[in-house]
């Protein structure tokens, strides 16, 4: 499925729901969209997690985005001012919820080797 957003007479048809472009080609797809903020994050928790998080931000990456947009100004087809102010504050909770997975993800690599 895909949401058309608008801004400025600009219009950009964006992916929602899992995103394939992020399971096969891990933090690149969020480095070309100029997303270089959570492109950092996925290679740099890729690499703290053995690989591992790479199997999580492919069900989590487009809606991270798409919330990323509608905090720029980008309006979705349909928005009302309640549905920007619900996606800065998803935008919020899905980089935290985000940060918990991954340091679950560490723990549970990390864990074997402690003992």
């Amino acid at each position: 499925m895909q949401i058309t957003v608008y801004r400025n007479n600009i219009t950009k048809t964006i992916p929602t729901g899992f995103s394939w472009t992020t399971l096969f080609f891990w933090f690149i797809p969020a480095f070309v969209r100029g997303d270089y903020k959570w492109s950092a994050i996925m290679f740099v928790l890729s690499i703290f997690t053995s690989g591992l998080s790479i199997l999580v931000f492919p069900f989590v990456y487009n809606d991270i985005f798409l919330n990323r947009l509608r905090t720029q100004g980008w309006v979705a087809q349909g928005d009302t001012p309640e549905d920007l102010q619900r996606a800065i504050k998803k935008d919020k909770t899905s980089f935290w919820v985000s940060i918990a997975v991954i340091v679950f993800m560490i723990v549970l690599v990390i864990l074997p080797y402690c003992s």
